[in-house]
């Protein structure tokens, strides 16, 4: 998911949304300790952003390795 997220890819997101155990996949963590919604914010990929932050059991308020939140302008 960190993948396509930070590549733009909106319907390889979707696939794994909407496969099983999608909830440890939004909230994973790259070796940087940036999620799915860190990397997306980061590259500018609002519609992936603005799908992956529909989800019920992401998590938002989540910091990477250097205690950055993530930043939705």
């Amino acid at each position: 998911m960190c993948f396509f997220s930070q590549n733009g890819n909106l319907d390889s997101c979707e696939v794994l949304l909407s496969s099983k155990g999608s909830q440890h996949l939004i909230n994973g963590k790259d070796f940087s300790g940036k999620s799915p919604l860190h990397l997306a914010a980061a590259a500018g990929h609002r519609k992936v952003l603005e799908r992956l932050s529909s989800e019920d059991h992401v998590q938002v308020d989540l910091r990477d390795n250097d205690s950055r939140y993530i930043v939705i302008t």
